[in-house]
């Protein structure tokens, strides 16, 4: 995914000599050839011609009969489009020179930067300084925007702004600046201002922590260059110091530490306040780059997200594109499951060092905010108020306090209320309402629909669970891993929420029988279900109405790609994903071709199951 960068305006004309070689001595030879300076760059009228002197210098018996003389795009040898060099005329009573240049009517704008080419027939080409050509809304501009160290002792080194096509200028800092107060220079055609403030380069000074719009004006013609400077990747940062300043080792104990969040111009920044923290994670722990817990004194709300006291770090250490479990929970919400978790990209800073990108994400808890189910308190033994609430996980790696296997052979706990909450007469109600529901599920009447399973479940919660699950390609839910199911009080059994899809997702290296169909039908409870036609005829009806809404989100991962250029560049260069494995198959990819992979994924799984769903 290739970006456009770089359509330079001007501001003065500068005088310089390019010189590219020394004639042959045989030759007559001069040194240099300035186009006179006109203070401003050369305004072009539609069909005009503008006649430009300019001077030989060090030259013996210079003819113009001797060069070929030809307009050309600076730096190269093409000839430009919107304009034509008619003639060059020597004045022998004023020892110079003049060259008549036309528009050719080709553009309505172009702002065009040009030499004067002077070929020798021994092929040796002597150039003029460069000079530009601009149209008449193009004649008042910013050129050179660059941020000075010497003017901002905050920056480690001069940051060069980028230009693109749209008056928009691009740049970060290199390094994390804990104020974005900066002074901008840059030179300018025509009264520069912000905000009706006139700038003045090299001194004025303004915030830059979020997009700056500065006005340039001239005889009536005013134009707009919108400024954004990112502080160091754009993402928000987030500093913990732990209280002894030892890295996180343990996912069973809690450390104390300090933690604040800079918003990023964004959302509002946290200010210091203690919080604790531990690894977590299964395989993930593992690996170099930590996944962690976070668990502050009172619920605290994170860059805009709802207050609770329990996050989660996501390292994504083994996803080249940084964005799988990003994208699959953003493909979650657009399904009916009542409660997909919320997340932020954060730059994390842990003491004192960068360790890269994080994705900061809502713990599964039960909560107003969260799943938002009924919390049971130690008193809930009988009656209606044991019924609910309940989460529930299906997980391989067994690695939960209340769990067992069902008569079906899955490996099931009750999540929460959690170990140190849960009563034994909840536990003993909680495990057996969920091998009762297996067992209608997998009983002789299972579709009936009033004595069946869809009397305990809520079904069309299992179908949009299901969908993502197949959109994503997470065999996950066949292990079963990370499989969340909920129960409020006197309610039904509901799917979700979804959670862990950075393993072996959106692509089909890890499942290569996925492609071209689908792969999740025969998944724990899913082999029955689709084995009852109304809950067929459901999935299809689900996807019929959800298609457009999934289809849509390829604008989404493309908006991620370039929200995470920086950051990734700089988690890169700590992070290797190829010491993980090759379990998504873009590990030794770059940045740019992992992403790309994936959203080909994406299109063509869209694509793939549509036409599935149009057979049934």
């Amino acid at each position: 995914m290739k970006r456009l960068l770089y359509i330079l305006l001007p501001a003065l004309l500068m005088l310089c000599a390019c010189n590219t070689e020394e004639p042959q001595q045989t030759e007559k030879k001069f040194s240099r050839v300035s186009v006179l300076d006109q203070g401003k760059a050369v305004v072009m009228q539609p069909n005009g011609v503008v006649v430009l002197p300019f001077n030989v210098y060090d030259y013996e018996a210079f003819t113009l009969s001797d060069y070929q003389v030809m307009l050309r795009y600076k730096g190269t040898t093409q000839s430009p489009t919107e304009v034509e060099l008619l003639r060059v005329e020597s004045h022998p009573e004023r020892s110079s020179f003049s060259a008549h240049i036309a528009d050719l009517a080709t553009s309505d704008y172009y702002a065009i930067e040009v030499t004067l080419d002077f070929r020798a027939k021994s092929g040796v080409v002597i150039s003029s300084n460069p000079f530009w050509l601009t149209t008449i809304d193009a004649a008042v501009t910013i050129d050179n925007f660059r941020f000075e160290k010497k003017h901002n002792p905050q920056l480690s080194t001069d940051i060069k702004m980028n230009y693109d096509n749209a008056n928009r200028l691009t740049g970060s800092t290199p390094d994390w600046v804990e104020s974005m107060e900066l002074v901008a220079s840059f030179e300018s055609v025509g009264v520069v201002s912000v905000n009706g403030e006139v700038q003045t380069s090299g001194q004025s000074k303004i915030d830059f922590s979020k997009e700056v719009i500065y006005t340039v004006e001239a005889n009536g013609v005013k134009a707009e260059y919108r400024v954004r400077v990112k502080n160091f990747t754009g993402l928000p940062i987030m500093f913990i110091d732990t209280a002894d300043g030892a890295p996180i080792t343990s996912k069973e104990v809690w450390k104390d530490a300090r933690i604040s969040l800079y918003g990023a111009g964004e959302w509002d920044n946290l200010e210091e306040c203690d919080v604790e923290i531990r690894g977590r994670g299964n395989s993930t722990w593992g690996y170099d780059k930590k996944p962690y817990a976070l668990k502050f004194p009172s619920k605290t709300s994170l860059l805009g997200m709802p207050k609770h006291k329990r996050w989660v770090l996501l390292a994504n250490t083994m996803d080249r594109t940084m964005m799988r479990n990003r994208v699959a929970y953003h493909v979650a919400e657009q399904t009916s499951l009542a409660w997909t978790p919320r997340t932020e990209y954060v730059e994390v800073v842990l003491n004192g060092k960068h360790i890269g990108n994080y994705l900061l994400t809502e713990q599964i808890r039960i909560d107003s905010n969260r799943i938002d189910i009924t919390e049971m308190e130690p008193s809930d033994n009988s009656g209606e108020a044991i019924t609910g609430g309940y989460v529930y996980e299906m997980d391989f790696h067994f690695d939960n306090v209340n769990q067992w296997w069902t008569p079906q052979g899955f490996p099931s706990s009750i999540k929460f209320p959690d170990e140190d909450d849960i009563t034994p007469e909840q536990i003993e109600w909680g495990k057996k309402y969920f091998n009762d529901v297996e067992g209608v599920l997998f009983g002789s009447n299972f579709k009936d629909p009033n004595k069946g399973y869809a009397a305990y479940l809520d079904v069309q919660s299992f179908v949009d669970y299901w969908l993502v699950y197949e959109i994503c390609i997470n065999h996950e839910l066949a292990n079963p891993g990370s499989v969340y199911l909920h129960k409020d009080r006197g309610g039904l059994l509901t799917a979700g929420p979804i959670w862990d899809f950075d393993w072996g997702t959106f692509g089909y290296n890890a499942s290569p029988q996925a492609k071209g169909k689908l792969f999740m039908t025969h998944a724990i409870w899913y082999r029955r279900l689709f084995e009852d036609p109304a809950f067929k005829q459901l999935a299809k009806e689900r996807w019929q109405a959800l298609y457009p809404k999934f289809a849509a989100l390829d604008d989404f991962i493309l908006e991620q790609y370039d929200y995470l250029g920086e950051s990734a560049k700089k988690n890169f260069a700590i992070w290797n994903p190829a010491t993980t494995g090759n379990v998504n198959g873009d590990e030794n990819l770059s940045f740019d071709d992992a992403f790309e992979r994936l959203y080909d994924f994406y299109v063509d799984r869209i694509v793939t199951m549509n036409r599935i769903f149009s057979t049934w």
